[in-house]
């Protein structure tokens, strides 16, 4: 065999042998465990982040009368945070912020649009409240228009 060719086989092989030891020193023992990726990472992942969306009943335990007013109407299927933003660190952080453009918040989901459902309540903006606050007349979490009431007394 020539002389050159026996060169490149040597260096090919030398290359491969390099290639695998770097592989098998670089790659950490959980790798391929459950697929293409570290196997210790689901752990890793799992247990270093704080939970952001706590759901309503971390809510409950402090907030019990806005909890009950909430759990007994039509909001109900809204979750708190929806509308407050992630509790993650609520106790620690202080209180979560209340939403301030309650227009721009309610007209998400109440804005007359073709295709919503015809029991959602629905409205048109300009007709119903012009640029009020949706929260002079509603309370958010017994949304019946119940200010309207006071008001008048």
């Amino acid at each position: 065999m020539p002389k050159h060719i026996v060169r490149l086989v040597i260096l090919i092989v030398g290359l491969l042998a390099v290639g695998l030891s770097a592989k098998a020193y670089f790659t950490v023992d959980t790798f391929y465990d459950y697929g293409h990726y570290r196997g210790a990472s689901v752990t890793d992942i799992a247990t270093s982040h704080e939970p952001r969306y706590r759901g309503p009943g971390y809510c409950q335990m402090c907030h019990i009368q806005q909890y009950e007013v909430w759990s007994s109407h039509g909001h109900k299927t809204n979750k708190c945070e929806v509308c407050h933003g992630p509790a993650g660190q609520h106790p620690v952080t202080g209180k979560l912020p209340i939403p301030q453009d309650t227009v721009k918040l309610c007209t998400q989901c109440h804005q007359k649009i073709t295709g919503r459902p015809a029991k959602q309540p629905q409205i048109v903006v300009a007709e119903h409240a012009g640029t009020m606050a949706c929260i002079y007349c509603h309370d958010p979490h017994q949304p019946r228009p119940i200010r309207i009431k006071e008001a008048k007394q």
